[in-house]
């Protein structure tokens, strides 16, 4: 059950940014004259189609890892003269540019709809405070200590802890210096702190930048207690259900959630033996944790929500117009964020562990969904970035190679040879294949960790 939501997950999620991408194309070719012959979501076998009344063939393939639009031209032979107007080839090149361009702009104004969006619709979250440090971590180094709010990473403001991840994953690779202020919450007094880094957090694959950083959020003591139970994980299968309360764990008293999950984490897959509370009866339950592909062991269960002080959080709303601007910064900076990372993965400041390929993508939209609505929209706009920034890279078969290509025919005045335009899609579709066999590698490699 949980493997056909994870491929359902994937497909809507996927499809829905592909079609976007190819509808940016298409919207854009059509506006230029052009005949389009298919607008494809997927390749390989037809599973739906159909015509509309200009004549272009709309269709769902059976494998959906991308798209495509086929426009006319004269690739395939010769023209008649009364359909060579029509044709993608014989439009001008700064046409043909703006053709190529449009698939990933529509893949950036769909992340900046999301943005705006989930903006308005606003969320109330935890403030940035600090419940402990690790000893010789970044963090402490910093000067930094337990119940200290961070309100700046590098002189950039941060007011959630989504914001610190993102302000640290920003600097992964670096060598330099990271600056970070903060303050006590009964404190207008700003503490600011710098400490030397070098190739910071560049090791393995990355899954936590607050923990590689050195420090674990401010949690409120909460009971071991299931506000829910997931199918298909240990803990439903062992028997266990909402409401349950744990008293012992391996013989030792559980009191608190976080020391808890630690422990669950620490276990590692060996099986772990509980004492139970269901409504004032206690009963025994073995379990053995599992290995999610994210390397983080679970058992399937969620806490009963731990109540904040309200000077501990902090609510986020925008209105219609103000999130307009925060949906193109957030649009904007996540397309540098992830152009950064292209460039130092290449240049071998961070490990190429991090590239993730379908499997995590399915991973991550499934989970996503089970967060609800906001959660998923947050995935579909990060992964929407993501296909525009990298389809904008100069290499053939990509639309950033199509307008590499074209911005020599518009310089010297004359297309690219053919030799080395099928050269260069070789060369290109070779380290296309390569990456996403590294990824895929990459999936694979985290399932059997």
């Amino acid at each position: 059950m949980e493997f056909i939501q994870q491929i359902l997950a994937f497909a809507i999620t996927l499809g829905l940014i592909v079609t976007i991408h190819e509808w940016g194309h298409f919207w854009v070719a059509r506006r230029c004259g052009v005949f389009v012959e298919r607008f494809s979501i997927g390749f390989g076998p037809v599973l739906f189609s159909r015509k509309d009344s200009q004549g272009t063939e709309y269709c769902v393939a059976a494998i959906p890892l991308g798209g495509y639009v086929k426009m006319l031209d004269d690739s395939e032979g010769e023209l008649p003269d009364d359909q060579r107007h029509m044709a993608h080839t014989h439009k001008t090149v700064w046409q043909r540019m703006a053709i190529a361009a449009a698939g990933p702009a529509a893949n950036f104004v769909l992340a900046a709809i999301i943005f705006w969006i989930l903006a308005m619709m606003g969320s109330t979250t935890v403030k940035p405070i600090i419940g402990s440090v690790e000893p010789d971590s970044t963090a402490f180094h910093l000067g930094l200590t337990e119940q200290q709010q961070i309100v700046a990473i590098d002189d950039k403001r941060v007011t959630t802890w989504g914001d610190v991840s993102q302000a640290l994953l920003a600097r992964m690779g670096d060598t330099g210096q990271i600056s970070v202020q903060s303050k006590y919450l009964d404190s207008n007094y700003v503490y600011d702190a710098e400490y030397d880094i070098d190739r910071f957090m560049s090791g393995e694959q990355l899954t936590d930048p607050l923990s590689e950083f050195g420090i674990r959020p401010y949690r409120p003591k909460v009971a071991v207690q299931f506000a829910s139970v997931s199918k298909d994980y240990p803990a439903y299968q062992a028997g266990l259900r909402e409401g349950d309360r744990v008293l012992l764990t391996n013989g030792k008293v559980s009191e608190d959630w976080n020391e808890w999950a630690e422990l669950i984490q620490s276990n590692r897959g060996h099986t772990m033996y509980l004492v139970v509370d269901r409504e004032g009866e206690q009963f025994d339950v073995s379990l053995t944790p599992r290995l999610d592909n994210d390397g983080v062991y679970r058992i399937g269960v969620s806490p009963v929500l731990p109540k904040y002080d309200d000077s501990m959080l902090i609510e986020q709303r925008w209105g219609p117009v103000a999130a307009i601007g925060r949906g193109i910064t957030q649009t904007w900076d996540m397309s540098v964020f992830v152009l950064e990372s292209a460039r130092k993965m290449l240049m071998g400041l961070i490990s190429t562990k991090n590239l993730s390929g379908p499997i995590t993508i399915a991973k991550v939209a499934s989970t996503s969904v089970d967060y609800g609505l906001q959660s998923w929209l947050s995935i579909v706009a990060l992964l929407s970035v993501s296909i525009g920034v990298l389809n904008l890279l100069p290499i053939p078969v990509l639309d950033g190679g199509h307008l590499l290509f074209l911005a020599v025919e518009a310089i010297k005045g004359s297309p690219v040879s053919q030799k080395i335009q099928i050269l260069g899609y070789q060369v290109g579709f070779a380290l296309i294949m390569g990456i996403m066999a590294l990824a895929l590698y990459n999936d694979i490699a985290r399932i059997g960790h």
